[in-house]
């Protein structure tokens, strides 16, 4: 079955707490968060949803001085720190921003990617079987 994804989930709830030490962490003068949302929009997504938890203004401040074109950026707050901001959670809290079983990436806010990347990814061929693809780097350099 091909699909065309058109949505991802970025859990950015552990962000601050977890990058140099309580501080967003940035390239080129810019949040990673708002460089992974430029390449989601550059891949040609309709929607993001950042999923927020602890010190969550200053990552929406970042993202909404900007503008992403086509692509909605939606924000679901409530990831609890206390929960442990794990993706799951980050999911769990999310997944009623996506209609329906869509599929959607999940797009982790603390790595950089290539656009190109995520794009291959937003169109894949999926088994009938198959409920969840992941793409994992397997090459000891980058273990």
């Amino acid at each position: 079955m091909s699909l065309t994804v058109k949505r991802a989930l970025v859990p950015a709830a552990c962000l601050l707490s977890a990058l140099d030490k309580g501080r967003i962490s940035h390239i080129d003068m810019r949040p990673l968060v708002v460089h992974v949302l430029c390449a989601l929009q550059r891949c040609g997504l309709v929607q993001a949803v950042v999923a927020l938890g602890h010190g969550a203004n200053e990552i929406v401040d970042a993202v909404r001085r900007l503008s992403f074109g086509e692509m909605r950026v939606d924000f679901v707050w409530g990831v609890a720190f206390e929960w442990g901001s794990t993706l799951a959670n980050a999911v769990m809290a999310a997944r009623s921003s996506f209609p329906g079983s869509e599929p959607f990436l999940l797009v982790r806010s603390d790595y950089l990617y290539d656009w190109r990347l995520l794009q291959q990814m937003t169109r894949l061929h999926m088994a009938d079987d198959a409920d969840v693809y992941a793409l994992v780097d397997t090459a000891t350099a980058t273990l």
